[in-house]
């Protein structure tokens, strides 16, 4: 039995927005945060905590206005 309360799909989904996301505000800000050669094991984590975050942010605001859509319908 799996502990963790999301499916593969969930976990992936969630990273794979939130990475993009962060790599295009890096981008177009030029920080060059996430385009560093080095990085410690707690910048990692940081990075991956931080994407996984904005994720579930665009999810939930995504299913808002799926939602708000199925009431205008």
């Amino acid at each position: 039995m799996k502990s963790f309360p999301f499916t593969d799909y969930d976990f992936w989904a969630y990273l794979s927005t939130g990475f993009v996301f962060l790599l295009a505000l890096d981008t177009v800000l030029q920080t060059g945060l996430l385009t560093r050669t080095h990085w410690t094991l707690v910048q990692g984590v940081v990075a991956v905590a931080c994407a996984y975050a904005v994720g579930h942010l665009f999810a939930e605001a995504s299913s808002a206005l799926l939602l708000i859509r199925q009431f205008v319908e």
